[in-house]
């Protein structure tokens, strides 16, 4: 055979193998791949055929076949298992891997599906973290006997004013404990509330709820804030440590006319600060016409995440055209048209600076006489004070203009409906002509 002939015929190994590969009928392609196989073995914590086959709609015998054919996704998968078994509950344990176990994982992929916030998860998966290690047992092995006596023992220390160990103390604990028992092992609140583990109010719950921004105080609250915001391009200790503020490439009256809005914002609506900064302008649920300006957004709770439209009438709205015509440079005619295409959020240059925005926030209303802990949240309060005078006591009304589940938190927080205000109600109903309040929910 000539060297020319035999150079034909001597194929590469590899390159035969793959050729092979190519010409090789391919069959139906299967229905469990490793990854999924190895996710219900973490999810279920179980290498049982019968578990396996419910888990992903396969008969019993099939996934027998498959785990003969993929010895090694067998062996990783009971590695897996005894690493989940044998984490040992104690202070060594980072919450990092505490995160990590498919029980917590699941129960942060189902608590993210509500929408809760990224605070309120790290505050729920802490607390549980902590109850696991102080008890050593794993989180699968948690029982609500267990946490009972843990409750009652914190409960009874927090009667006779004794110390707890940092991260267990009884109004801390609570409602993660529930929250957890509810949501991954389905246990009713009321057997937890029999249990010891109550769903009761905070001491100083509501306590708050009086405070108020007055009309005195609102009118020089706008001209403080820029006083204040101006005052953080240099260090300053008061504010923010001596830290200075970085705007970046935003103009200073922009910056400045934002953070006026938000206020505007929060008062007119009752929204929160973080539902507030999460607002984006093209968003698909928000209407803005001539005369109305409907605003979707979604606001926190503990069972996560609730939608609200709010509206921006009135001075409200004459408030937030003129703040959308000069932020984004558009004129208050065309704002109809371009606002819904702009990619952004409602206040963007703050929503990335909150912190700066709690510390200016509440350094602007003590100039203003008003010394508070909720900087941002007083503005609920007081659109709450002033809206119920206002429509002469309509809690219903309140609750779904301002993103109240319940008119009994509106009733417990700020009183219930005079006897006068019921006579009046009598009278309208009853065709008589009533003097109209005179208190105005206006900035």
């Amino acid at each position: 055979m000539n060297e020319r002939l035999e150079s034909q015929i001597v194929i590469d190994d590899a390159e035969f193998l793959s050729a092979k590969r190519d010409t090789v009928k391919r069959g139906r392609k299967e229905r469990l791949s490793v990854d999924r196989f190895l996710d219900v073995v973490k999810r279920k914590k179980s290498l049982e055929d019968s578990v396996i086959a419910d888990s992903v709609g396969m008969n019993r015998n099939s996934v027998w076949y498959w785990k003969k054919r993929h010895p090694l996704a067998v062996e990783n998968a009971e590695r897996i298992l005894n690493e989940i078994e044998n984490i040992r509950f104690d202070n060594s344990l980072s919450i990092e891997i505490f995160k990590n176990i498919p029980t917590i994982k699941d129960w942060i992929e189902d608590m993210n599906s509500k929408k809760l916030s990224k605070t309120t998860i790290l505050y729920l998966i802490r607390v549980m973290y902590n109850v696991c290690t102080h008890l050593n047992i794993h989180i699968d092995n948690l029982n609500v006997d267990q946490v009972a006596e843990l409750v009652k023992e914190v409960k009874l220390k927090h009667i006779r004013n004794e110390s707890v160990k940092k991260g267990l103390t009884y109004y801390y604990i609570r409602k993660p404990i529930r929250a957890f028992f509810m949501q991954t092992r389905g246990i009713s609140g009321d057997l937890l509330s029999r249990k010891g583990i109550s769903a009761e109010k905070c001491a100083g719950w509501g306590s708050y709820a009086k405070e108020r921004v007055t009309p005195e105080q609102r009118r020089i609250l706008p001209e403080k804030l820029e006083e204040v915001i101006k005052e953080c391009f240099e260090p300053n200790d008061i504010l923010h440590k001596g830290k200075i503020l970085n705007i970046g490439n935003e103009n200073l009256d922009d910056v400045v006319l934002e953070f006026q809005n938000i206020d505007y914002f929060m008062y007119y609506t009752a929204t929160r600060i973080k539902a507030t900064l999460n607002i984006r302008l093209n968003d698909r649920e928000n209407v803005l016409t001539d005369n109305i300006y409907k605003i979707k957004v979604v606001d926190k709770g503990e069972k996560g995440g609730k939608e609200w439209n709010k509206i921006l009438i009135d001075d409200s709205l004459d408030r937030m055209k003129n703040y959308l015509a000069q932020r984004f440079s558009i004129d208050e005619y065309g704002l109809e048209n371009k606002i819904p295409q702009i990619d952004d959020y409602l206040f963007p240059f703050w929503r990335s600076k909150y912190r700066y925005e709690c510390v200016i926030q509440k350094e602007a209303l003590k100039r203003c006489g008003k010394i508070t802990d909720i900087p941002n949240h007083i503005f609920r309060h007081t659109f709450a004070q002033d809206f119920l005078h206002a429509s002469d006591w309509n809690y219903e009304l309140c609750a779904s203009l301002g993103g109240w589940s319940s008119t009994n938190t509106l009733k417990e927080h700020y009183g219930k409906m005079s006897e006068d205000a019921k006579i009046r109600g009598l009278k309208k109903s009853m065709g008589e002509k009533v003097e109209d309040v005179t208190y105005e929910l206006r900035w």
